[in-house]
């Protein structure tokens, strides 16, 4: 609707821009491509298909460069088409956006059972059941040579550790572990587990891994089970990894963090940068067409006079800004049949011809237009949708003096 308003150790108050640019920015939504509502139907698809493909074909331009622009606007609707006429590719757009089309699925749930001969011949079952917290499974075997039965069972703190447990009953008596593993850097997994069997008695491990390079130091605390050898065996690794967090792994982390950051600011100057020209190439490409379009509406028509987006407010809309940029061609060439809709309500800032000038901050799309020979204005919030011409009008009257 309308509106006549306008880790653990990271440090949140820094690489707002990178951060937001990541979470709104990273891919075009594929809805705001076609134009349609994330619950337009398939007709409604296959129509905004139609119209866009018509309106971007390169054979509609004559210089070798805006068919090369052009070609490419055409692949984009192309693409967003092949996806969303899609129901199953679709349904996973929806879910986890355009990485998950890649993905060849989850198994969360699995059932086995293997038989094998010989002389160490055996029968071997298992269930498995895993979910974003909790993960159990079980195994057991029967056999001349080796049985034993298992139960192991992982719960996830996300962003901060996991908790291992497994008991393990063998021919020669069980064996129980316990322990926690977390990721100590960006590159560097470090885990603490504590084996407890009438066999071994009672052990330590400590495992590190970075990359692709794993250190196991195994630790044999005791002989015999015996309960303040476990209490020791359990607290002093505790102990030892709170002065190291605090006193290395902590610092060395923040300043991994920064460096990482900082990178991430980088690349996302360069994203918007990279979209700030794609759609400076678009509006090139759509404005051969705007006098074909203007000549169609005719003087009674609708013609879009200014239009700007980005950071507006009802008394100072600066044209010059560099928060504001002038989107009244990428408008003007949608406007069909005297009539402008955008039924997307999602960020114009996905829109052809568009692209975020004030990342992170409220933008507004404001347009002036002229119908059977009056001029209208009108201020959109960012995930309005568009609709052209408004009964509403007259309420925004009053905004094209204050923003003039």
């Amino acid at each position: 609707m309308a509106s006549g308003d306008g880790e653990n150790y990271e440090d949140n108050s820094s690489g707002f821009f990178a951060d937001d640019l990541d979470q709104h920015d990273t891919e075009r939504d594929l809805y705001a491509i076609l134009h349609i509502n994330k619950d337009a139907d398939a007709v409604t698809i296959q129509q905004a298909y139609r119209r866009l493909t018509l309106l971007y074909h390169p054979d509609k331009h004559v210089e070798p460069r805006n068919k090369q622009l052009a070609m490419d606007l055409f692949i984009q609707v192309k693409k967003a088409y092949d996806i969303l006429n899609d129901p199953q590719k679709r349904a996973i757009y929806d879910v986890v956006g355009t990485k998950g089309l890649k993905a060849e699925g989850w198994e969360v749930n699995r059932i086995s059972l293997q038989w094998k001969t010989g002389a160490d011949s055996c029968m071997k079952g298992g269930l498995h059941y895993d979910n974003q917290t909790l993960s159990v499974s079980s195994a057991i075997q029967l056999g001349f040579v080796n049985t034993y039965g298992a139960i192991d069972g992982v719960y996830r703190f996300p962003d901060i550790c996991n908790l291992r447990c497994s008991l393990k009953l063998f021919v020669f008596g069980p064996w129980f572990e316990y322990g926690i593993d977390r990721q100590l850097t960006k590159y560097t997994h470090g885990s603490a587990t504590v084996a407890v069997s009438s066999r071994m008695g009672v052990s330590l491990r400590l495992k590190f891994t970075r990359g692709s390079q794993a250190f196991t130091f195994p630790l044999q605390i005791s002989q015999d089970i015996v309960p303040s050898t476990i209490f020791y065996a359990t607290v002093a690794p505790t102990l030892a990894y709170l002065v190291l967090d605090r006193l290395i792994i902590r610092p060395f982390a923040r300043s991994e963090q920064e460096k990482e950051q900082k990178k991430r600011e980088d690349e996302a100057r360069e994203k918007q940068a990279e979209r700030r020209r794609e759609a400076i190439n678009a509006q090139e490409v759509l404005r051969s067409l705007v006098d074909q379009i203007k000549d169609r509406e005719g003087l009674e028509g609708l013609i879009i006079l200014e239009a700007r987006y980005g950071q507006l407010g009802l008394t100072t809309t600066n044209e010059n800004s560099i928060k504001i940029i002038d989107v009244t061609v990428p408008l003007q060439v949608l406007v069909k049949d005297s009539t402008l809709k955008i039924a997307t309500t999602v960020s114009k800032s996905n829109l052809t011809g568009f692209y975020d000038p004030c990342i992170g901050e409220e933008k507004s799309l404001f347009i002036k237009y002229s119908l059977r020979s009056q001029i209208h204005t009108i201020l959109y919030k960012d995930t309005d949708p568009v609709i052209l011409p408004n009964r509403g009008n007259q309420i925004y009257l009053f905004l094209s003096n204050q923003i003039e």
